[in-house]
């Protein structure tokens, strides 16, 4: 019987396309976020206040809405918010930011890509695991700059020792000046030092 050998001419392979992703296989699922966002974000919002135009903030920088401190970045933050139109005005002290688009300006601050969220995932390894009301505190204070005040509070907190971490993280000048002269920053340290310690509490799903 005759043996038909393919033709080399014709032997060349069909490239194949590669399919594109679905929306199912984004390289961030939900589970890297917040596991109760809109509790977060409420929390966030008071404890940072609205301003609709430029202001210091207490290490004066100048911000604007809740707590955006303008950068060189900020007209992409306001784009990526899908506030972009209102950035030359609320830059230039024109306009007023509206109350709505400071809170996505905020949700934007927080997880953009380096934003406070992820830093909070690289200094804390094991964010992503931890309750939700600790995952809270935790943002809440990297959110205001405060949460590598202590480097051995977030060794307590690598450690899994919520309440030692909890003691150190209230262990800083800055809320022993707080709570001396009845500023809210205090109250704020106080309830982000209780959240780190109910690390050690059953999970929240």
């Amino acid at each position: 019987q005759k043996i038909n050998f393919p033709d080399k001419k014709n032997d060349t392979p069909t490239a194949i396309t590669p399919s594109k992703p679905t929306q199912t296989t984004t390289p961030k699922s939900t589970e890297s976020r917040l596991k109760n966002e809109d509790a977060f974000f409420n929390q966030l919002a008071k404890d940072e206040g609205y301003r609709g135009k430029t202001y210091k903030d207490t290490k004066g920088h100048p911000t604007v809405g809740y707590g955006h401190k303008w950068a060189e970045d900020s007209k992409k933050r306001f784009e990526d918010a899908g506030i972009g139109h209102l950035y030359q005005g609320c830059r230039a002290g024109t306009c007023e930011l509206p109350e709505p688009a400071a809170r996505k300006l905020m949700r934007t601050d927080y997880y953009r890509p380096g934003g406070y969220h992820e830093s909070a995932q690289r200094i804390v390894p094991n964010f992503n695991n931890l309750p939700a009301e600790t995952q809270n505190a935790l943002g809440n204070a990297n959110y205001r700059g405060n949460l590598l005040i202590s480097p051995n509070a977030v060794g307590f907190v690598n450690q899994g020792k919520g309440k030692e971490a909890s003691v150190e993280f209230l262990n800083s000048d800055e809320y022993r000046k707080s709570k001396a002269a009845g500023t809210g920053v205090y109250k704020r340290m106080e309830r982000n030092a209780a959240g780190i310690a109910a690390m050690n509490r059953t999970k929240t799903k």
